[in-house]
């Protein structure tokens, strides 16, 4: 059975990356911007490096995304240097990358957690029913942990001791609560999708039925569930018992049972994971309101 090929982490990443380069630029204020270059670009690196479900693995990410964040903190390093006229660059490398080791440890469970997802993809046909829930599922986490990251960033205890930082104590707004609202709202987007498949998944087997003409399944479509080699036909049935006979729409290929029971696995996680991000954005309005 042919599968499909692993889903590309470099996307995702680098849009963990740009959120968190633009979440630590409000610590950083004007001096932090370049970390919006940097850390997508490191981001986008590090899943590019891990290309395949084997190289995926917790400790290898973990890892991997340390040294990540280290080449980071080097290269912001040098595009400060580059517009500050710094001197003494290859002395302030170690320090750069310390400070890129620290920043990227809260990256560690969200890359973590993508890539885990992520490990899923090709366990199905490319381009099938259960593939499309499998590939939906990584965007759906990296949605889930930005809209968390950006709630801890939130209730940061440095965002009251600072100056200059985030100053939630204040009615001010800081763009968090729109970042973890649109998070919501794509992991809202991406659940519905997992549901329509499910109810035509249903559908199918509703009107699934036992292979009698081959030659009639020439020219009808074909849909792949993903899983198992079964052929099956959507048959819709004739209007009159003598004037016609059942027709063909499409022929399902693959097992009913097994993809329904993996798509109602997706929808329980993607159930947990919009209430997350929903828990998150509760949270920063609840801070808005009650000023606290």
């Amino acid at each position: 059975m042919e599968r499909s090929r692993g889903a590309s982490l470099v996307l995702p990443f680098a849009l963990l990356g740009l959120c968190g380069g633009w979440m630590a630029t409000f610590e950083l204020l004007a001096e932090g911007w370049p970390l919006l270059v940097s850390t997508p670009l490191c981001a986008g690196l590090l899943g590019a490096w891990l290309r395949t479900p084997a190289q995926r693995g917790i400790a290898r990410v973990a890892i991997s995304t340390l040294l990540a964040g280290l080449l980071n903190g080097i290269l912001c390093l040098f595009l400060l240097g580059g517009v500050g006229g710094h001197l003494s660059l290859l002395g302030c490398i170690p320090f750069a990358g310390y400070f890129g080791l620290l920043f990227s440890l809260p990256f560690v469970p969200a890359t973590v957690a993508v890539a885990v997802v992520a490990r899923r993809v090709g366990r199905a046909r490319e381009g099938s029913l259960l593939d499309g829930a499998d590939r939906r599922a990584v965007w759906r986490t990296v949605a889930t942990v930005i809209a968390l990251g950006a709630m801890l960033m939130s209730a940061s205890p440095a965002a009251h001791e600072l100056p200059g930082l985030l100053a939630l104590h204040a009615p001010r707004r800081n763009g968090l609560l729109e970042l973890t609202l649109t998070m919501t709202l794509g992991a809202l987007a991406l659940v519905a999708f997992d549901g329509r498949a499910m109810a035509r998944l249903q559908r199918w087997i509703a009107r699934a039925g036992k292979q009698r003409d081959p030659m009639r399944l020439i020219s009808a479509p074909t849909l792949d569930l993903g899983i198992g080699e079964q052929l099956f036909e959507e048959v819709a049935p004739a209007r009159g018992p003598y004037r016609e006979a059942d027709r063909v729409l499409a022929v399902v290929r693959g097992n009913p049972g097994q993809a329904r029971a993996a798509l109602a696995s997706g929808l329980t996680r993607g159930a947990l994971s919009l209430g997350l991000c929903g828990a998150a954005t509760a949270y920063q309005l609840l801070r808005i309101c009650l000023r606290f």
